[in-house]
C-alpha cells in the first residue's frame, strides 16, 4: 500500500505541476523553482524508498517523463514570469529559500 502512495505521489504531483503551468497558477520565477524541486524530490523518495523488486519500473519512468515534460514547459514560460511577484520581495526570498534548503537537506537524506 505504501508503494501504491509513493507512486501517486510521484506521478501525480507532475501531472498537477503541468496543469499549473498550463493554466497559469504560478505567482513567480520563485514558484515555479520550488514546484519543480519538490517533483524531483518526490521522485527521488518514492525511487529510494518503493520496493522495486515487487513494483514495474514503467509507473516511476512516467513520473520522469511527466516532471521533464513539465520542466521543458517551465522552459516556455520562465520570460513571461517575474522573480518576485509579490509585495513583500524580501519575505518571499527567505521563504523560498528557507523551502529550497529543506528540500536539498531531505533529497541529500534520501540519496
Amino acid at each position: 500500500m505504501r508503494d501504491v502512495i509513493l507512486l501517486a505521489l510521484a506521478i501525480g504531483y507532475p501531472v498537477v505541476l503541468l496543469w499549473q503551468l498550463r493554466a497559469g497558477k504560478l505567482r513567480d520565477r520563485a514558484d515555479l523553482i520550488l514546484v519543480l524541486s519538490i517533483g524531483a524530490l518526490f521522485l527521488l523518495f518514492a525511487r529510494s524508498t518503493a520496493d522495486w523488486t515487487s513494483l514495474p519500473t514503467w509507473p516511476w519512468l512516467i513520473g520522469l517523463a511527466l516532471l521533464v515534460a513539465a520542466t521543458a514547459w517551465s522552459g516556455r514560460i520562465w520570460p513571461k514570469l517575474t522573480w518576485f511577484g509579490t509585495t513583500h520581495p524580501t519575505r518571499r526570498g527567505i521563504s523560498t529559500g528557507l523551502q529550497l534548503a529543506v528540500v536539498t537537506a531531505v533529497g541529500l537524506l534520501l540519496i
